[in-house]
């Protein structure tokens, strides 16, 4: 059990939250509260040593709220122009990139479309005949190009979690690049070869709450609203 200090002087597992101004800090650490659980704001936005969130807390746990520039001023009006906001957002990087959670505040990070198809189950027939080319099959002309062809948004790219959709990139005017893991827990993005090009460039169109580890944060979600997708059976044909 954490020990009473200068930092921390309830002694509890505290919970360090950060982000922009009107990100919803307040209302989170307040809802904690209630709940029995000691978090503190850490003014990181305001500090340019960007380690300062560890100096100030040093907390058990890291949630970092994020929000738009738009949101953040229909919340609070603040004296605050878009620059300032976005220099917020760069003494945030470290904390960012450290934190345990990571949650977007505000409608405008809203999904355009959700596609999503029933389940694939190949029979005996098909595993015989295309061997050990059924899962690119399955990944890219079952899968890849039907959903890319059916979106009614055109994408400036496309992350993918799995290096097989890699091979769509030949067929389709996007860049496709795969969120690959690295051995030190860290993510980058991997293009198709003689696509390299697209890799940094891919990189320099994410927004910056989405670089370093929480590029990984929208594919939990949509993990989540797969298996719901499935539990009610989105996608499956329905027997007459």
């Amino acid at each position: 059990m954490p020990l009473p200090n200068e930092k921390n002087p309830s002694g509890k597992a505290l919970v360090g939250v950060v982000g922009p101004c009107s990100a919803g800090k307040t209302t989170l650490i307040a809802g904690l509260y209630k709940h029995g659980i000691a978090a503190r704001h850490i003014a990181q936005e305001h500090s340019f040593v960007p380690y300062m969130w560890q100096r100030l807390a040093d907390p058990k746990a890291l949630i970092y709220l994020d929000v738009s520039y738009p949101v953040s001023m229909q919340r609070r009006l603040l004296d605050l122009n878009s620059q300032e906001f976005a220099e917020q957002q760069e003494r945030l990087r470290h904390a960012r990139e450290h934190a345990d959670l990571y949650l977007v505040t505000d409608s405008l990070t809203r999904p355009l479309e959700f596609r999503v198809s029933g389940p694939i189950r190949p029979t005996s027939l098909q595993k015989v005949l295309y061997g050990d080319t059924l899962h690119e099959y399955i990944c890219n002309d079952l899968i890849g190009v039907p959903m890319l062809q059916t979106l009614e948004n055109k994408p400036d790219l496309v992350l993918v979690r799995e290096a097989e959709f890699l091979k769509l990139r030949p067929r389709v005017e996007i860049p496709v690049l795969w969120v690959r893991a690295t051995v030190d827990g860290q993510f980058v993005l991997q293009a198709f070869p003689n696509f390299e090009q697209e890799a940094e460039s891919g990189r320099d169109a994410l927004p910056r709450r989405l670089r370093g580890r929480n590029v990984m944060e929208p594919f939990l979600r949509i993990r989540s609203a797969l298996e719901e997708a499935h539990n009610l059976k989105v996608g499956e044909t329905r027997k007459a």
